[in-house]
C-alpha cells in the first residue's frame, strides 16, 4: 500500500505542477523602472513626503520644531537642563532619548522610519535619480512629464531650504548615490552656494516647467513656485547686512550679496498675486481668516484646501493604512 502511495505523490508531482513551474515572474522592480517615464512619474509622487516636513506632523519635531520652546514645556527636567547647557550627554555622537540633539539631527540628515526612507537627503537623492533618468527620456516623453521636473526641482530646493535653516551650510549633493558611496567625505558648501543651486532650481522650475493650476490637488504649480522663490530672494537679501559681521552668530547667517535681490523678489511674487488676484474679491485673498483653517470635514478633501490664498498643501489620506 506505501508503494502505490509513493507512486500516486510522484505522478501528482510529475503532472500536477507542470503549469506552476513555468509562471514567470512579472513584478519585480528595479532601479531600472525609474529610467521610463511611469517609473518617474512614481518617483515624483513618493517625493511630496517632504512637504509633510513640518511641526505640526510626525518628523515635524525633528525639523522646524528642535528645540524650541513650544517642545521643551513637555521635556523632562533632565533634557532641558542638558540641552541649555549644552552638555555632552546632550549633544555629543552617542548621545540617547528622542528629545536630544544627535537623534533629531540623524532624522534631519536622512533615516529609516517603518521601512522608509526620511529625512532631507532622501528627497535630494530621489531627485538626482530623476533629473539623471529624465534627461535620457525620449523628447516625446520628456514633454509628456515636463511638469514633474518643474516639482522635483522644487523639492529639491526646499530640502536644501529646511536644511540650511536648521544647520546652516551643508553639503550639496548633485549626482544620485545607490548603494554605498566609495566615499563619505561629503564637504560642506557655504550658504551662498546653497542659495545659488536654491534659486537656480526654483527658478528653473518657474520659468520652464511648472504649470500655472493643476487639476490633481497638491501638487506644485506656478504660483507656488514663484513665491518660494521670492522668499528665498527677500532671504538672501536680508542676510547681505551681515558680510564679515564680527559675530559669529550673525556672520553665519550671510547669503551673498546680488543688487537685483529685491527686484526679483517683487517680480516673482508678482506672479502669484498677478494670478491669484481675479479669483475672490479680495485680490486672491481668503474673505476670512478663519476659511484657511476651516477642517470640518463635510467633503472630500477639507474645505481649507480648496481656499485660493492657500498656494500649496500637503496632503493625508484618511487612514492609517494609506496614510
Amino acid at each position: 500500500m506505501k508503494k502505490y502511495i509513493a507512486i500516486l505523490l510522484v505522478g501528482g508531482a510529475l503532472f500536477g505542477c507542470q503549469d506552476f513551474l513555468d509562471e514567470k515572474v512579472v513584478t519585480t522592480l528595479t532601479q531600472d523602472y525609474y529610467k521610463s517615464a511611469e517609473g518617474l512619474e512614481s518617483l515624483v509622487k513618493g517625493n511630496y513626503q517632504v512637504l509633510r516636513f513640518k511641526a505640526d506632523y510626525n518628523e515635524g519635531n525633528y525639523l522646524f520644531g528642535t528645540s524650541t520652546d513650544v517642545e521643551v514645556f513637555a521635556w523632562a527636567d533632565a533634557n532641558r537642563v542638558a540641552n541649555g547647557s549644552y552638555a555632552p550627554d546632550a549633544w555629543n555622537y552617542d548621545a540617547e532619548g528622542s528629545t536630544r540633539m544627535i537623534p533629531q539631527l540623524n532624522t534631519l540628515i536622512g533615516g529609516m522610519t517603518d521601512k522608509w526612507s526620511a529625512g532631507c537627503y532622501p528627497v535630494v537623492n530621489r531627485c538626482n535619480i530623476f533629473m539623471e533618468n529624465y534627461e535620457a527620456l525620449s523628447s516625446a516623453d520628456q514633454e509628456k512629464i515636463k511638469n514633474r521636473k518643474g516639482e522635483m526641482l522644487f523639492m529639491r530646493a526646499y530640502a536644501y531650504y529646511i536644511l540650511s535653516v536648521h544647520v546652516g551650510a551643508c553639503p550639496i549633493i548633485s549626482e544620485s548615490v545607490s548603494g554605498m558611496p566609495a566615499n563619505f567625505h561629503y564637504p560642506k558648501a557655504s550658504l551662498e552656494e546653497v542659495y545659488n543651486v536654491m534659486i537656480a532650481d526654483v527658478k528653473d522650475a518657474v520659468d520652464n516647467y511648472l504649470p500655472e493650476t493643476t487639476t490633481d490637488l497638491g501638487r506644485i504649480t506656478k504660483p507656488a513656485g514663484a513665491h518660494f522663490l521670492a522668499k528665498l530672494y527677500l532671504n538672501r537679501a536680508q542676510a547681505a547686512q551681515f558680510s564679515g559681521n564680527a559675530e559669529p552668530t550673525l556672520a553665519a547667517l550671510y547669503k551673498g550679496t546680488y543688487s537685483t535681490d529685491l527686484d526679483d523678489a517683487i517680480k516673482y511674487a508678482s506672479i502669484a498675486i498677478d494670478q491669484k488676484k481675479g479669483e475672490t474679491a479680495y485680490g486672491g485673498l481668503a474673505a476670512d481668516f478663519a476659511e484657511l483653517w476651516d477642517n470640518v470635514k463635510t467633503t472630500h478633501p477639507y474645505p481649507r484646501d480648496r481656499v485660493s490664498e492657500i498656494l500649496l498643501s500637503a496632503q493625508y489620506e484618511d487612514t492609517q493604512v494609506y496614510n
